[in-house]
């Protein structure tokens, strides 16, 4: 049902481009919040314990791939024709939740919260982890194969 909506980037725009913020904050991409954690999360996870490693290693790659299939099919899909009348008429009930949202998934991990305000408390129990410098490989590859798969 949500594929027969296809073509929606143009009527809903700021949906379209909330949803390509957090898709791309999902898939770890630098400079979203999602690039400050799954990589950790994922070398945390391999490192400690292979087997829940690659288990979220999977969870990245179906991430990726509902994500670009989703973005990809609704919002750049074939347009159904029977919503061509609504373009430009984004209902701001709809607009003002997804704001914070992306503005969230773009720069709430460079505020390091809340692991900086507890790390003095957590301190034994969490690990020190290395700044993100790469994309996520998983998480590309899952999006790119959801992207072709639409």
């Amino acid at each position: 049902m949500l594929f027969r909506s296809g073509g929606l980037r143009r009527s809903l725009p700021w949906a379209y481009g909330a949803f390509l913020i957090g898709s791309l904050a999902l898939i770890g991409l630098p400079g979203t919040a999602g690039a400050f954690s799954k990589d950790a999360i994922l070398e945390a996870g391999l490192h400690t314990f292979p087997l829940a490693g690659w288990l979220l290693a999977a969870a990245t790659l179906l991430s990726g791939l509902y994500s670009g299939r989703m973005l990809f099919g609704v919002f750049h899909g074939p347009e159904p024709g029977d919503h061509h009348d609504a373009k430009g008429h984004e209902p701001a009930v709809m607009v003002w939740p997804l704001v914070p949202l992306a503005i969230g998934a773009l720069l709430l991990g460079y505020l390091e919260w809340p692991s900086a305000m507890l790390s003095h408390r957590l301190a034994s129990t969490v690990a020190h982890s290395e700044p993100v410098s790469a994309l996520s490989t998983p998480g590309m590859i899952a999006f790119e194969i959801g992207r072709a798969h639409v």
